[in-house]
C-alpha cells in the first residue's frame, strides 16, 4: 500500500523548529572553541547529528500518522474484490425495482456489484473456460453480474450444475413482471401445443409471440429480460431460418423455474461482449455456424438482452419448472427439458398475466398443453424404431394423436414422415363409431379404426394392437370401403 505523504501544514510546523535548534548547536559550538580549541568540535557534530535524527523520527511519525485522504482510499480498494453496491449503485437499484412492469424500460439498468473472481482450478478438473479469460474486464457490463464459473460441465447444456445453483436463489414468490417485448408489438400470442410437422410434430414446448406476419420486414425490436434472471446458455445458430443467425437464450428465475427465448436475431452489446470473450463448449463447434456458450451471469430485470423481428417475424417463450413433471407414457424417449414444460404466461405478475393472456390465440382463454398421452389409449406421442423427442435427426419418425392448440375441439393426426409427407390431418371427432373416433376412446380392443379429413385425400386407418404399440396405413379410399391393412407401419411409444 502506497504510504500517504505527510500535509504541507506539517512541514511548516516542523521546519523552523529544526533551523533553530541547529542555529543554537552552531553558536555552542563557537562558544566553546574560544575555551578548548579542537577536541571539542567532533563533540559538536555528534550533538547536531542526534538533534537531527530527533527530528526525522518525529517527522515520520506524523506522516504515518496523517488520515487518508477520499483519493488514497479509493487506490487502496481498486487492489481488492467487493461485493458491496457504490451510492449511486444501490440509487440505481432502487430506481429499477421501482420500474413500471409492463412498459420497455429505458436506462433502468444498474451496475452489480463485482464478483470475486474464483480460485484457480487444478489441471485435472474439468471446466469450460475461455483462452481469452484474462481479458475479461474487471467490472461487469452494466445490467450483469459475472458469476464464479463452475468447474464440470454440465449434464444438459442449459441447465446449471449443482455448484451453480448454489448460486442461484431457491424459488419463493419470484414471479416475472416486465412483458418481452413492448406490449403494443404484440400482434398475437399462439399457445402450448401447437402442431406444425415435421419440425413440431409432437405438440410444441414453447409459445410464439408474432411481431408481424413474416417476410415483410428486416425490422426488429428490443428484447428485455422478464425480472432479475441468471443467463446460463448463449446458443448460436447460423442458416437455420430466412435470417443471418437465430441466438436461443437460456434463463432461471430461480432454482428451479427456467426460461428460454428462441430465434432472437441480435445480442445487445453486453452479450456480445460475453460471447466474444467465450469458447464453444463442444468439439466440432464453431462461432460461424452452430455454438452453445455455457455462462452464469445475473441480468437486471428489464435489461434489454437482444432484438427480435425480421423476417421471421415471431419469436418462442417456453418456461420449464423443475417441481412439477408432466406424466409421458414412455418417459425415457424425451430429453429433460420436455418434462417439465409449463405455461409461461402463467409465471407473471397478475398484471402481465392479464395482458398477455388477451392476446393468445386460443378459443377456449387457456394457455395449451404438450402432454396429451392418455395411457392405454391411442392418444398423444408416438415413436418409430429407436426415435426420441429431443433429437432434430428424428423428426421424421415422431407421429401424434392430439387436440388442436387454438381450437380443441378439434382432433389433429400429426405426421412427421415415414408413412407420407410431413402433415396435419384435422377433424372434428365422434365420440363413438369406427370413424374419426376420439383419441382417447381408442382401446387395444383389436378394431381398426379410420380417419379422414375434408382437406385430405384418402384414409388413415389405425389399430391399437397393445397399449404401447399401433399399426397405421395411409390409403387412397374413403373410411366407406373396406379396413384392412396391406402394408402398416408400426409405432410404440
Amino acid at each position: 500500500m502506497l504510504r500517504p505523504v505527510a500535509a504541507r501544514g506539517d512541514k511548516e510546523k516542523f521546519y523552523p523548529h529544526f533551523f533553530i535548534c541547529a542555529r543554537r548547536i552552531f553558536l555552542l559550538r563557537l562558544k566553546i572553541m574560544n575555551y578548548r580549541n579542537g577536541f571539542i568540535i567532533p563533540i559538536a557534530i555528534i550533538i547536531l547529528a542526534l538533534i537531527v535524527g530527533a527530528g526525522s523520527f518525529l517527522f515520520l511519525r506524523k506522516e504515518v500518522s496523517t488520515p487518508k485522504t477520499s483519493e488514497n482510499i479509493h487506490n487502496d480498494e481498486e487492489k481488492t474484490s467487493t461485493t458491496s453496491l457504490t451510492s449511486l449503485e444501490r440509487a440505481s437499484e432502487k430506481k429499477e425495482k421501482d420500474a413500471v412492469p409492463l412498459v420497455a424500460q429505458k436506462n433502468s439498468i444498474s451496475p452489480l456489484a463485482r464478483i470475486p473472481t474464483p480460485a484457480p482450478q487444478k489441471k485435472d478438473e474439468h471446466k469450460v473456460k475461455s483462452p481469452e479469460a484474462s481479458k475479461v474486464p474487471s467490472s461487469p457490463p452494466v445490467g450483469y453480474t459475472m458469476l464464479p464459473s463452475a468447474p464440470a460441465h454440465r449434464q444438459s447444456p442449459e441447465f446449471p450444475t449443482q455448484a451453480e445453483l448454489s448460486q442461484i436463489p431457491a424459488c419463493g414468490r419470484e414471479q416475472f413482471v416486465t412483458v418481452p417485448i413492448d406490449i403494443q408489438k404484440i400482434m398475437s400470442i399462439s399457445p402450448l401445443g401447437n402442431l406444425a410437422p415435421p419440425g413440431h410434430t409432437f405438440p410444441t414446448e414453447h409459445m410464439f409471440f408474432h411481431i408481424t406476419a413474416g417476410d415483410a420486414t428486416t425490422e426488429t425490436v428490443p428484447l428485455r429480460s422478464p425480472a432479475d434472471v441468471y443467463l446460463t446458455l448463449i446458443s448460436i445458430g447460423r442458416g437455420l431460418t430466412k435470417d443471418p443467425v437465430d441466438y436461443t437464450l437460456y434463463f432461471a428465475l430461480c432454482k428451479d423455474v427456467m426460461g428460454y427465448y428462441n430465434h432472437v436475431k441480435a445480442l445487445s452489446p453486453e452479450l456480445e461482449m460475453l460471447v466474444s470473450q467465450s469458447s464453444c463448449m463442444f468439439p466440432g463447434e464453431s462461432k460461424e455456424t452452430r455454438c452453445n456458450i455455457q455462462t452464469l451471469h445475473r441480468v437486471a430485470n428489464g435489461s434489454e438482452i437482444g432484438k427480435v423481428g425480421r423476417l421471421q417475424g415471431n419469436f418462442d417463450l417456453g418456461l420449464i419448472d423443475f417441481k412439477k413433471q408432466l406424466t409421458f407414457a414412455n418417459p425415457s424417449r424425451y430429453g429433460t427439458r420436455s418434462l417439465y414444460i409449463q405455461c409461461p404466461l402463467d409465471y407473471y405478475n397478475t398484471e402481465g398475466k392479464a395482458a398477455l393472456y388477451n392476446l393468445l390465440e386460443r378459443n377456449d382463454g387457456r394457455c395449451g398443453r404438450t402432454d396429451q398421452d392418455v395411457l392405454g389409449t391411442l392418444k398423444g406421442n408416438w415413436f418409430y424404431g429407436s426415435a426420441r423427442a429431443d433429437m432434430g435427426g428424428d423428426w421424421d419418425k415422431l407421429l401424434a394423436f392430439a387436440d388442436d392448440s387454438k381450437n380443441p375441439s378439434l382432433s389433429v393426426i400429426s405426421i412427421g414422415g415415414i408413412i407420407g409427407p410431413a402433415e396435419k390431418w384435422e377433424f372434428t371427432p365422434e365420440s363413438s363409431g369406427m370413424r374419426n373416433r376420439v383419441f382417447d376412446g381408442v382401446l387395444p380392443d383389436g378394431e381398426i379404426y379410420c380417419y379422414e379429413s375434408s382437406k385430405k385425400p384418402g384414409k388413415m386407418i389405425v389399430q391399437l394392437t397393445s397399449p404401447g404399440e399401433l399399426k397405421i396405413e395411409k390409403q387412397n379410399e374413403p373410411c366407406a370401403s373396406s379396413r384392412s391393412f396391406v402394408n402398416p407401419t408400426t409405432y410404440r411409444r
